[in-house]
């Protein structure tokens, strides 16, 4: 063949090549502004049926036939989106039991073992919108899931699937989670505190390791246990620092004359971190009595204490800023250096740096 030849048969192959991407990128816009058509087109429909269901108390019956005409790549992300913005949390179950078998619905949770974690991830939605305790072992895979955003989405279920031995699947991993999926976890456990409470307050009464108990009782003070931090209060003089120091954080959701008294003890602990967590607990309930105990912190060997100290001292209010401007005529430097720091800060920078 000659390279004419070859030339001529380069040249036809690159004009299909080229005939055949511009078709494609034609048909892709086509699809995608039919696919932007009919959703906001769909969209568009619901808003009578919503306002007559939540507003008037009408039929549910529209709004479900009216979220089946979105298009299917985005009817389960849409309504996901939509019940948390505008669906009150009573008239939510209400929509589940009517959704329950959308045929979207069940196709979503049907892809829970797909091989790409954006279909797992739409599985976990659908639950969350409309599953049952039928769909509690697709959730426990699903929040195992080796992808963050999975173990996320599938977090929203708890509400829908979990019982006592659930949470306390969730609870005996809730230490080795990614710090993001804690977070998040935290306000969905919230919802469900009466199956939380008696689960998380038998493990804090437990043996289990330092670094587990410390994010039980992180995860005691996030919720505002009242159960779950008494549990708290019996673990201040645990052997670990990181468990006291995690104590000493949490004591400041309860705000008596007991915890004051603890604060104060743990404040001469022989491990600087839990010294300085009591100190910021102290300043956080903030009770004028306990004036003259930060102004003794404030000698502390460690500068750490001395720092959330005079900032604890600083929240207490007029006196403690007083007593803040009185230590930096201190004899010994380290108190004056760290009370001038302090004292010359503002409300909105001593706001900003007792916020740990």
């Amino acid at each position: 063949m000659s390279t004419l030849a070859v030339l001529g048969v380069i040249a036809v192959v690159q004009t299909i090549f080229l005939a055949a991407l511009v078709a494609f990128l034609l048909g892709r816009r086509w699809y995608d502004r039919a696919r932007r058509v009919a959703f906001s087109t769909g969209r568009a429909a619901l808003v009578v049926p919503v306002r007559e269901w939540l507003v008037a108390d009408g039929d549910l019956a529209p709004v479900v036939r009216g979220l089946s005409n979105l298009p299917p790549a985005a009817v389960v992300a849409y309504t996901s989106f939509f019940v948390r913005g505008n669906v009150p949390e009573e008239r939510r179950r209400e929509l589940a039991l009517a959704l329950h078998d959308a045929p979207w619905i069940r196709r979503a949770i049907a892809h829970a073992g797909s091989r790409r974690w954006w279909k797992r991830i739409e599985a976990a939605r659908a639950i969350a919108l409309a599953g049952t305790a039928a769909d509690r072992a697709t959730v426990r895979r699903l929040f195992d899931d080796e992808q963050p955003a999975v173990a996320v989405a599938a977090v929203d279920c708890l509400p829908r699937v979990a019982d006592a031995a659930f949470v306390g699947v969730v609870l005996d991993r809730y230490a080795a989670l990614p710090l993001m999926v804690r977070h998040y976890l935290q306000n969905t456990l919230s919802e469900i505190r009466e199956i939380v409470e008696p689960e998380l307050v038998s493990r804090l009464r437990s043996g289990a390791p330092a670094e587990t108990l410390a994010q039980w009782i992180a995860l005691a003070a996030a919720l505002d246990s009242q159960p779950a931090l008494k549990a708290v209060a019996a673990l201040v003089y645990h052997d670990s620092e990181v468990v006291r120091a995690a104590a000493a954080d949490a004591l400041r959701r309860v705000p008596n004359d007991a915890t004051m008294l603890t604060l104060a003890v743990l404040l001469c602990d022989e491990n600087e971190l839990v010294r300085e967590r009591a100190a910021a607990s102290i300043g956080f309930i903030g009770s004028p009595r306990w004036l003259n105990t930060l102004e003794a912190s404030m000698h502390d060997r460690s500068w750490m204490v001395r720092r959330r100290s005079a900032l604890a001292l600083a929240q207490l209010g007029e006196a403690g800023r007083l007593a803040v401007r009185r230590l930096t005529l201190e004899e010994d430097p380290y108190v004056a250096n760290m009370a001038t720091v302090v004292s010359g800060l503002s409300s909105g920078a001593l706001l900003e740096l007792t916020e740990d």
